[in-house]
């Protein structure tokens, strides 16, 4: 459910807030926290409780944001995005990924995926041993915070499919356009 989403990418945000070196640059801080709150406002999705951060890591040329709008620009980016229209590139598309849930569609993806495996792995071990073998595949918490990361990019390149790439492009440009950008 949407409501069980947003309280994983709180869990997810906040463990990797607790890992992850924040930037203490005031003057990066404030122009994340300026052109986030813009694309913020743009997104109307007050209920998401849009948060940003920053975290200092030059050599990391990327940014993730969670579902209910938890937000994460890594210091390498910047260098690329120049000002505040670049940043507003980078944070619109993420957001898009944000509102459209595509992390959320991928760990469905995921999930049923595994499922039919193991359904395809038990078949197989059922034939070839002639009885049934029931594998522990439970997780705690902590492995569902780590695969909604992982859903979500961090730590991972790439975690979108081409499509969800291009629709959070093309919606990340219309809520950079509505932000004034």
């Amino acid at each position: 459910s949407e409501e069980k989403e947003l309280q994983f990418g709180l869990s997810a945000f906040r463990e990797v807030l607790r890992a992850a070196p924040l930037s203490d640059n005031a003057e990066v801080n404030e122009l994340v926290h300026r052109v986030g709150r813009k694309i913020a406002e743009a997104a109307d999705k007050p209920e998401y409780q849009w948060e940003f951060a920053v975290i200092q890591d030059d050599k990391m040329v990327n940014a993730f944001a969670l579902p209910g709008g938890k937000v994460a620009i890594f210091t390498g980016i910047l260098k690329h995005t120049k000002d505040d229209a670049g940043l507003a590139t980078v944070i619109g598309h993420e957001v898009a990924h944000a509102l459209q849930r595509h992390g959320v569609e991928r760990m469905s993806r995921s999930i049923i995926d595994q499922i039919v495996q193991l359904g395809a792995m038990g078949a197989a071990a059922s034939g070839a041993i002639g009885r049934n073998d029931p594998r522990n595949t439970g997780g705690g918490g902590g492995a569902a915070i780590q695969g909604l990361l992982a859903a979500y990019g961090v730590n991972v390149s790439l975690p979108f499919n081409r499509k969800q790439e291009s629709e959070a492009d093309e919606i990340g440009l219309l809520l950079m356009a509505k932000a004034g950008y």
